[in-house]
């Protein structure tokens, strides 16, 4: 299947709804418990998206990678844009005055990933880098062994977590490949069901309404019990059933669409990895949301949801320009560049691992010459 403009537009609004995440949940907004509002409740709306976004984003990835090969440069390519905003950012913001100078600070912008300074963004990598292995583990079995996986890692991680307050070792990485495993399903076995425009949108809309109804619901009951109100978001969470459900039924709604290539969806569609980049960096997130912007000093007024509206557009479309002009100016620029350095290593990778074969194979053999000789 190829990638037609219904898929590229479910990554614009899977983007949309993380920036409208990060202006509520970076905001500084202070959520009373014990009072419930029209504000506050924008506020759990804007920031209920996110973890949506990020699962579909997983899923398209899942979705097309099954079918795909892995690719040393491609996964250079993702490194450098990485490294680059990174450092950029780093040394505009001590440039401006933003930051001061820290040493400690300067190391984590320099490798952003191994120090995990952006976590979507080194959890990508990761399951990038270990894709070739579940494909091997996914071939090697049946539809039913596939799907016996599936409920599995869907009982430990989403099942179990949703209904009693416990983690079960739950990490991002495990979740992406939970993710990435359920999206090859559905490309390598369709059916009926997976295949049903109309289905797939009404189960969305449906899922996604039960999410923000039991926000209100909670936040109701928790001006009276403050441990609902506490847990007024938690079934927002990336893993939580209900929100696994709609992002499964909003990614199979769009992969069901009809829309013709477009070429201002795709002018849009290739720069969202940039514009989470750039907008959630660790640095510019007080900048953006507080300093700037002041989005809690709009919590008590009436033009709150005119303002997030406005922010959240100019937040995106600047982004989407800053990284058109990176890929123009750095990008384009050192794409050979890290072609021709894809090709060196791994050349060396290749010997190392044929010299360090050779040395375990030799070692072996003495290993066992020894225990022949008599003693």
């Amino acid at each position: 299947m190829k990638r037609h403009s219904n898929v590229e537009m479910l990554r614009i609004i899977s983007m949309l709804f993380i920036v409208m995440h990060h202006y509520a949940y970076h905001g500084g907004f202070v959520l009373d418990p014990n009072t419930i509002s029209i504000n506050k409740v924008i506020v759990q709306f804007l920031s209920a998206g996110g973890k949506l976004g990020v699962n579909c984003f997983i899923l398209i990835t899942g979705y097309f990678m099954i079918k795909s090969t892995f690719k040393f440069d491609k996964l250079l390519k993702l490194l450098f844009t990485i490294f680059t905003y990174s450092v950029l950012i780093y040394i505009i913001s001590l440039l401006a005055g933003f930051v001061d100078f820290n040493f400690k600070q300067a190391v984590k912008s320099f490798f952003p990933v191994i120090f995990n300074q952006y976590w979507f963004a080194t959890s990508y990598v990761l399951l990038y880098i270990f894709s070739p292995y579940i494909n091997s583990l996914i071939s090697a079995i049946d539809r039913k062994k596939h799907l016996n996986l599936i409920v599995l890692l869907i009982t430990v991680w989403s099942i179990v977590p949703t209904i009693v307050p416990v983690d079960l070792n739950f990490s991002s990485i495990g979740w992406f490949a939970t993710l990435y495993i359920i999206a090859a399903y559905i490309r390598m076995y369709p059916n009926f069901w997976l295949e049903n425009l109309n289905i797939n949108k009404i189960l969305f809309l449906f899922s996604y309404s039960i999410i923000l109804i039991t926000i209100i619901f909670f936040d109701i009951i928790g001006t009276k019990f403050v441990f609902f109100a506490n847990n007024a978001m938690h079934f927002t969470n990336m893993n939580m059933l209900p929100l696994l459900l709609c992002s499964v039924f909003l990614f199979l709604w769009f992969k069901n669409m009809d829309i013709k290539s477009d070429k201002c969806i795709k002018f849009f569609s290739s720069s969202m990895f940039g514009v989470y980049l750039i907008h959630d960096n660790s640095i510019i997130r007080n900048i953006l949301w507080k300093d700037f912007f002041k989005n809690d000093s709009f919590f008590y007024s009436d033009y709150m949801i005119i303002h997030a509206l406005l922010v959240i557009t100019v937040v995106f479309l600047s982004c989407v320009i800053v990284e058109k002009a990176h890929k123009y100016i750095i990008a384009k620029q050192a794409s050979s560049v890290i072609e021709k350095i894809s090709i060196n290593l791994l050349e060396v990778l290749t010997y190392s691992k044929l010299f360090l074969f050779e040395i375990f194979r030799r070692l072996a053999g003495l290993a066992e010459e020894s225990q022949r000789t008599p003693r």
